[in-house]
């Protein structure tokens, strides 16, 4: 493992961690974290990293900005500022080789790239996991009476389950409005695409991982992960595995 640092499209120094495979890799695959999450991920994302380098892929797992080690207030999260850093994230990373890059992303990370592969032909192919299609049905169902709020343009303090309290701006809303991911579902047509969700999703319905299929062109697949929740608590190693048999299917 090799920390980096580098710069995202608006200039914020962001964090990053390189897993190197053995040999010279021709494919890579850039891994973006959720919602408040962290390119540590309790730690699952460590291993995760290593697991799919070990199958000779070179690895990339990055903070977004304003949180972990990376620059920035996190109250300024938007979709278009996280895909910014999405974007920087692949320049340096295509600048350590030529590499067919792919990304996994989970849940907003997950937004995040799938909005970042439609205005981006490098990203060459996405696994979303747990991962929002309809932002704004996810989030009012989320936030509440705050989503509301934003919505009136009044910033919000929220505490969150581990008692540890954050900030979200209107603009999180107004940008997140912005977006038609189901479009963008059309526009990344003929790059493999997996969708990865728990059946018992408490937070992202299953229901949107399935329109999105139907919407997505192909190659495309849809794995239902039996008794998954949104953090795939005890079912992580099945998730896995449907990633890991992905991998095997990728061009490159």
């Amino acid at each position: 493992m090799e920390r980096v640092w580098f710069n995202s499209r608006r200039g914020e120094r962001l964090a990053g961690v390189l897993h190197r495979p053995k040999g010279t890799p021709r494919r890579g695959m850039i891994l973006t974290h959720g919602f408040r999450g962290s390119k540590e991920g309790g730690g699952k994302a460590v291993e995760l990293a290593e697991q799919i380098s070990d199958r000779g892929l070179a690895v990339l797992r990055f903070d977004f900005a304003g949180v972990g080690e990376s620059e920035g207030e996190f109250d300024r999260i938007t979709l278009s500022r996280q895909v910014a850093d999405l974007q920087g994230a692949l320049d340096w990373f295509l600048g350590t080789g030529p590499l067919d890059t792919f990304v996994v992303g989970r849940s907003f990370g997950g937004s995040t790239a799938l909005a970042a592969a439609a205005l981006d032909q490098r990203i060459r192919g996405l696994c979303l996991w747990s991962t929002p299609i309809d932002l704004v049905a996810t989030f009012r169902r989320t936030l509440g009476g705050l989503f509301e709020q934003l919505e009136a343009g009044r910033e919000v303090s929220i505490r969150d389950d581990h008692g540890e309290g954050f900030g979200l701006r209107p603009e999180f809303v107004t940008d997140a409005k912005r977006h038609d991911l189901y479009r963008d579902l059309e526009r990344v047509a003929g790059r493999p695409i997996l969708f990865l969700h728990g059946e018992g999703d408490e937070t992202v319905s299953l229901e949107q991982a399935e329109q999105g299929y139907q919407v997505a062109g192909h190659p495309k697949e849809l794995v239902v992960i039996k008794g998954g929740d949104h953090q795939f608590t005890r079912t992580w190693e099945s998730a896995w595995q449907a990633l890991f048999s992905w991998i095997e299917k990728l061009p490159g």
